[in-house]
């Protein structure tokens, strides 16, 4: 895959937690985190278009619900659809372990 270099701009508490995710070595460097936010954002994107197409727009409500968890760094339970249980999720989207 080719590489390309640009320059984007951030809220600052988004780049301090950005920054502190490389610092745990959660992240080999902010460009790195940036590119794999993407790529997941991007193959999500063309899930959720399929899924837009079939049930409708998601609601402003539920997307700030979802940013302002994302940003709080909290473990929420969330539905499976595959299996229908509920697990707990972490702000990267993955189940938590526990």
């Amino acid at each position: 895959m080719t590489v390309r270099k640009i320059t984007i701009s951030v809220p600052e508490e988004v780049l301090e937690l950005v920054s502190a995710a490389v610092e745990r070595g959660d992240a080999e460097s902010v460009s790195g985190y940036f590119a794999d936010a993407a790529e997941r954002r991007a193959a999500a994107d063309l899930w959720a278009g399929a899924d837009l197409r079939r049930r409708g727009p998601i609601s402003s409500e539920v997307l700030e619900e979802a940013r302002r968890t994302l940003l709080s760094g909290e473990l929420v339970e969330r539905r499976d659809p595959a299996t229908g249980s509920y697990v707990r999720v972490g702000p990267d989207g993955r189940a938590a372990a526990g």
